[in-house]
């Protein structure tokens, strides 16, 4: 991602789970169909991770940020180059020499800063309070997204587990393209389409309640409220991969993720227990098969509400350091920090928020600016070559 331009970021990290995701959960259940033993389905399940584990760290890349932060300059000015000839784009050689005298600014600021740790996540009031709901929200939405998936087997009654399998996995490439979109539109980005999607997967959830059971259609009604949960909640997924990654600072991004994702992961140990709940309230009327999506369908409703507190990322110069996170505004949001209802101060946005940087800060985030676009440009950033994206160009 660090060699995307910014309006091309969700396409990237979203399309190819649209086209890769969607093709694996399609196929998956007739794998297993046609093995029909579950060790070997497991083994023929993990060569596609153990290509990938053996081959990628040969063709991908590595991080320029990294590479810079270590001082290898020449190695990021080569795969810099290399992007450039895979995009047939002709770069100046004034260009890279400016890179270098940013560069050179900036491995040097990163040896003599600070080592930053985890804690730091929990130093500054507005910071804490984002990464305390960035957490409850990533543990809502992977309970949701794992329970749609195990609950399949619930409704077996009305539709065979392989073919809604298959059917529910083909949902990930359109929910995939639906939300490239809405991350990149003005009036949704990643706040509001985060708060629609995961709140509507709960909605979806809840209506199975309504359902009269009795009813010979019944089953076709729940089956397609349960496309619908599945759908919005893929997208949820795919906007919170995003949006986790924007709101924390760069310094402490790769600490704050892992944070996330871990807390997401042992979440997902309630999803088999709220699947299972239709063996505990065995009622009368089938009934217990709506328990579950009433539970899923109160966590997605509440997660998704958690948008609301975290800031806009969309079109923003993101934050770089811990100070930047604290001062970071993204419009209106509960429990921003400042004044006014729940800390809301209104008339902030990052920009105006950001504190003033000295000469060298300027100099330090022109660098990774013209080197990999770290953050999202929007005029306040200054930009040290107007050829600046003739370097940092995509690789798709």
């Amino acid at each position: 991602m660090e060699y995307v331009k910014p309006n091309k970021r969700s396409l990237v990290a979203n399309l190819p789970i649209a086209i890769f995701l969607t093709l694996g959960l399609a196929i998956l259940p007739w794998v297993a169909y046609l093995i029909w033993n579950w060790r070997t389905f497991s083994y023929v399940s993990c060569i596609p991770m153990a290509f990938i584990c053996l081959v990628g760290p040969w063709i991908i890349p590595e991080s320029g940020r990294w590479l810079l932060s270590k001082g290898k300059i020449e190695k990021a000015e080569k795969i810099l180059r290399q992007c450039a000839k895979v995009n047939k784009r002709e770069v100046d050689e004034k260009t890279y020499e400016e890179f270098k005298i940013y560069a050179n600014d900036f491995a040097e600021k990163e040896r003599k800063a600070e080592k930053h740790t985890l804690l730091e996540l929990f130093k500054y009031p507005t910071l804490r309070r984002r990464v305390i709901l960035l957490i409850l929200q990533w543990m809502s939405m992977t309970v949701c997204y794992d329970g749609h998936v195990r609950n399949l087997g619930n409704l077996s009654t009305y539709m065979s587990l392989y073919v809604s399998f298959s059917l529910m996995g083909l949902l990930e490439c359109p929910g995939d393209v639906l939300t490239i979109i809405l991350l990149e539109h003005p009036r949704f980005g990643r706040r509001l389409t985060y708060f629609f999607s995961l709140g509507l997967s709960g909605v979806f959830c809840i209506l199975v309640a309504f359902v009269p059971l009795d009813k010979s259609w019944a089953g076709w009604v729940i089956l397609g409220l349960a496309a619908g949960g599945r759908f919005c909640v893929t997208m949820a997924m795919n906007t919170g991969l995003q949006y986790c990654v924007e709101v924390l600072p760069t310094q402490l991004r790769g600490q704050g993720v892992n944070l996330v994702h871990i807390a997401g992961h042992l979440a997902t140990l309630a999803s088999p227990l709220i699947v299972y709940l239709v063996g505990i309230f065995n009622s009368p009327g089938n009934f217990s098969v709506v328990i579950p999506f009433v539970v899923l369908g109160l966590v997605g409703i509440i997660g998704g509400s958690l948008s609301v507190c975290l800031p806009e990322t969309l079109g923003r110069t993101l934050p770089n350091t811990p100070q930047d996170a604290e001062v970071f505004r993204g419009g209106p949001e509960l429990c921003a920090g400042g004044t006014g209802f729940c800390g809301l101060t209104r008339d902030e946005d990052t920009e105006s928020a950001l504190p003033s940087e000295t000469t060298n800060n300027k100099h330090m985030r022109g660098a990774q600016n013209l080197a990999f676009q770290e953050d999202q440009e929007n005029g306040s950033v200054v930009k040290s070559n107007s050829n600046t994206e003739d370097i940092v160009i995509t690789k798709l």
